[in-house]
């Protein structure tokens, strides 16, 4: 009997302990929530790194150590559970949302992530300011692109964009907007690209490099947008007079494919101009295009 008694007590003493095991990871998991924000989009920037497990991994029944983990793997499915219905109860809980998001990319519930994520933005009004919540817009991007869901990811992109402003610390606004005209390109959006692209560079010329100004230029041309031909080239010209760009700097003379193409669109706008202007004013539209010319 107090061979058995004792074998008891100690059984006791392992689930006690079990049970303080698995409230200190819940509790772990809550002391992580006031820095996630910071740190939900690095997780999602490692979420490679543990998509796949090598092929030679030993067995769970022979690893005490991946017993554990599987363990713990649970006990988190479980919790997430717990924490969405809560969740769900309290409806603009932006803190509890962003802590379910974090478990689930932990587990790589990447859906319930975005799903997290949206939920959080919009019970966001009044909580977050707008620098929180477009980094909660740039997770939300880069799962759905993950997912093939471009056309999404383009949405998001396009509220940051909307929404930038001096808070926004740690987003880079050009590559923003590189990333969105590169989605929009893959989607066969080019006036979209042209647009969100186009009015970044009009605002911020010396920020753009050569190559994705030549590339703007080339966009316009192919849509015939003639105006914003002879705008760009124009605003191209002033950068690498004013060397305001290190793409420029190594540059003599100015490219002539820009001094090509500005030239047409002027010998299109000329022609445009006398389909929907008098005569007169075609011929003076006429001699001031041949003057820029010269």
């Amino acid at each position: 009997p107090t061979a058995h008694r004792a074998t008891s007590d100690s059984l006791a003493a392992r689930r006690a302990a079990e049970d303080e095991l698995r409230g200190a990871r819940i509790e772990e998991s809550s002391a992580r929530e006031p820095h996630l924000r910071s740190t939900i989009r690095t997780r999602v920037a490692r979420r490679s790194h543990h998509n796949n497990y090598p092929s030679g991994a030993p067995s769970h029944t022979h690893d005490p150590t991946a017993a554990r983990t599987t363990m713990a793997v649970i006990d988190m499915a479980k919790a997430m559970d717990f924490y969405s219905i809560a969740a769900h109860v309290s409806k603009t809980d932006v803190a509890l949302w962003l802590r379910i998001a974090d478990m689930a990319l932990t587990l790589k519930n990447r859906r319930h992530a975005i799903y997290c994520l949206s939920r959080a933005e919009k019970g966001s009004d009044g909580i977050l300011d707008d620098g929180e919540r477009n980094l909660l817009r740039l997770n939300c991007a880069d799962l759905f692109e993950e997912f093939g869901e471009k056309k999404k990811a383009i949405m998001q992109y396009e509220q940051i964009i909307e929404t930038l402003g001096s808070k926004d610390v740690m987003i880079d606004p050009y590559e923003v907007h590189i990333k969105c005209m590169d989605l929009c390109m893959e989607c066969n959006l080019k006036p979209l690209a042209a647009k969100l692209f186009g009015g970044y560079a009009r605002k911020n010329a010396a920020r753009v490099d050569l190559n994705a100004m030549l590339f703007l230029i080339n966009l316009v041309s192919e849509l015939d947008w003639w105006e914003k031909v002879v705008e760009y080239v124009e605003l191209c010209r002033r950068v690498w007079e004013e060397k305001g760009h290190p793409s420029y700097e190594a540059i003599k003379t100015f490219p002539l494919n820009c001094e090509a193409m500005k030239a047409r669109a002027l010998v299109m706008l000329s022609g445009i101009y006398k389909q929907h202007k008098t005569d007169e004013d075609a011929i003076r539209y006429e001699k001031n295009c041949e003057g820029k010319l010269r």
